[in-house]
């Protein structure tokens, strides 16, 4: 074997894998991310007549760690968007960091495969209000 060729079987072979997976659940971050979010919107299931609840996992982005769950409901209906629907969410509870959120629809005692994961969104300290100088 050629140098050349043995570089390139370590790589495949011995790097690569631990490229991949190192990856983690999260998305990377947009260059203007969410900053603690208060509402949840999903596309309903093709079952949805069936769901009794969607179920929201909260995971931390540097582990992949879900930190909170949050039983939704089933959402409310979004007026201009036929088959989204939408839930308020508390996210002060967490500590601060980069999240995601992975969504799934339970029937009954039967629970669907996770969503994919939301866009990465931050949870930061939220600014004072009614700032007043005398």
């Amino acid at each position: 074997m050629t140098p050349r060729l043995i570089a390139c079987t370590f790589w495949i072979w011995i790097i690569y894998p631990g490229v991949v997976l190192a990856q983690t659940l999260c998305p990377p971050r947009d260059l203007v991310p969410v900053v603690n979010p208060s509402a949840a919107e999903w596309t309903e299931s093709i079952d949805h007549a069936d769901v009794t609840t969607y179920v929201l996992d909260i995971v931390r982005a540097s582990d992949d760690m879900v930190i909170q769950t949050l039983d939704l409901g089933l959402g409310t209906p979004i007026a201009d968007t036929p088959g989204d629907r939408e839930a308020s969410i508390n996210v002060q509870p967490i500590a601060f960091g980069e999240y995601c959120a992975v969504m799934r629809a339970e029937a009954s005692a039967l629970e669907s495969v996770d969503s994919l994961p939301s866009n990465t969104w931050v949870r930061e300290p939220g600014g004072p209000s009614g700032l007043r100088v005398r």
